[in-house]
């Protein structure tokens, strides 16, 4: 049930989604382009993909910054997520202006670094709107419709390509869209910290939420079996979904004979099968109500399917001649070619398939945050965790750029890292033993917390 009126809590998720929209074209808006900037700054896949990299890391430092902000001073997150979309545009706009690639990468970083603020706000805000048992099918949603943005960077990114006169352009416009969206979150309000839990929501919802975090806090959130076991799955698991974002067009372009348009259309395909992942979060929600424990299994197993599935993918001999960057082109070619060759409709089968089991890990991972951390360690503890899983996927991009200058093949390449989804989903089965148990801890302290609100206001 919801804990706010049904069309407040509709408004403020529409409002999440549209900021996760730009988050996302804002970090994608680049993929699409990777070989023009190469050829227009003279540079080498290396070196942009060290910037794709460093945009991943520091975003994640940023993202604990802002959580700090919240979490231990107190700021209004509706005013934090404002002032950092308002300065993401302002820094697209120089990056459209800039002459070098020192300076883009500077205001792109920037750029990233103020939209980190949208990450751990908006699963905090949709735990405080939503009960733990329908959270997992919020954030998959959230995430789902937040890929808007993901296509909105690549479609962007391929029509400056295609019919203006820069790849530049698309941050022109990205610009744009950022200054007009910074306003909409001053239109929703913000929910106090543990409105949704059925512990202490009646408290919390005629006295507020008086707790905020703590140096002593972080000894415990440290020490917590589960928070352990949900960062050593994202360590694993973001070197094998950070390769993917950033080199599968890459490869399908290089290796597989795709135009960057082609293979973000063939991906497109592919990507649907992650419209799939509601019914597997939702199944997560309804299996937590019988038993905690199986939103980590369901989640172990996600990842073990999904790393098979892209191994098999990666195995098929695709190889084509589209070299258009026209989109309609492009589409009727990809649509022939899938009638007429069997290994490019085994190989999209395969990414389909991949993705229905793809989509849904993430949110069951911000879910299991909200689960068994309290009300004011949640962002902090999901930007801390983005700390340490995203240096291990920006190292890894990394490292994959380099070893395909040394290489040259980014097939067997992109198989070996694939190997890191059944790592990710032992360490889900290991976090099957202390789930239940830190849930019960984090209620609790949650009851603890409501008699002592009761007993200080009633002094």
């Amino acid at each position: 049930m919801l804990v706010l009126k049904k069309w407040k809590a509709h408004t403020v998720f529409g409002v999440l989604v549209v900021l996760n929209i730009v988050r996302n074209f804002h970090s994608y808006i680049l993929f699409p382009a990777l070989r023009f900037i190469i050829e227009d700054f003279d540079i080498t896949y290396g070196l942009v993909g060290s910037l794709l990299g460093a945009y991943i890391l520091l975003s994640a430092f940023a993202e604990l910054l802002w959580s700090f902000l919240s979490d231990i001073k107190g700021i209004g997150r509706r005013i934090l997520i404002f002032v950092g979309v308002l300065f993401s545009g302002i820094f697209s706009l120089l990056c459209y202006y800039s002459v070098s690639f020192v300076v883009f990468s500077l205001f792109y970083l920037l750029g990233g670094v103020s939209l980190a603020v949208i990450i751990p706000f908006s699963i905090t805000i949709i735990s405080d709107v939503y009960r733990s048992d329908e959270r997992t099918q919020k954030l998959m949603l959230l995430e789902i419709l937040g890929g808007i943005g993901l296509a909105l960077g690549f479609g962007v990114s391929l029509a400056a390509n295609a019919y203006l006169s820069s790849w530049k352009e698309s941050m022109l416009i990205l610009a744009l869209v950022g200054l007009l969206v910074s306003f909409s979150i001053l239109l929703v309000p913000e929910p106090p910290h543990g409105l949704s839990e059925d512990e202490i929501k009646d408290v919390v919802a005629r006295y507020g939420y008086p707790f905020s975090l703590r140096k002593e806090d972080f000894y415990l959130i440290v020490n917590t079996p589960s928070n352990k076991y949900i960062v050593m799955q994202g360590l694993f698991g973001t070197i094998a979904n950070g390769s993917l974002q950033l080199w599968l067009v890459q490869y399908l372009v290089v290796e597989a004979g795709f135009s960057e348009t082609a293979a973000s259309i063939f991906l497109a395909m592919g990507s649907i099968g992650a419209l799939g992942g509601i019914l597997i979060a939702k199944l997560a929600d309804m299996a937590y109500v019988r038993n905690p424990n199986y939103k980590p299994l369901i989640a172990a197993i996600c990842s073990a399917i999904e790393g098979f599935f892209f191994i098999l993918f990666f195995l098929v001999p695709i190889r084509v001649d589209i070299r258009t960057q026209d989109f309609v082109e492009a589409s009727l070619e990809i649509f022939a070619r899938s009638l007429r060759s069997m290994p490019i409709l085994i190989g999209v089968t395969f990414f389909f398939l991949a993705m229905i089991f793809n989509s849904p890990v993430g949110s069951i991972r911000d879910s299991a945050i909200t689960d068994v951390n309290l009300p004011e360690f949640r962002a902090t503890v999901r930007s801390g965790a983005d700390i340490l899983e995203t240096f291990t996927k920006g190292a890894g991009i990394v490292v994959v750029g380099f070893m395909i200058d040394a290489l040259g093949n980014m097939r067997v390449i992109l198989i070996m890292v694939m190997l890191f989804w059944f790592l990710s989903a032992y360490y889900w089965f290991k976090l099957t033993s202390t789930y239940s148990i830190d849930i019960k801890k984090m209620r609790k302290e949650l009851l603890r917390r409501k008699k002592e609100i009761i007993e200080k206001k009633s002094m």
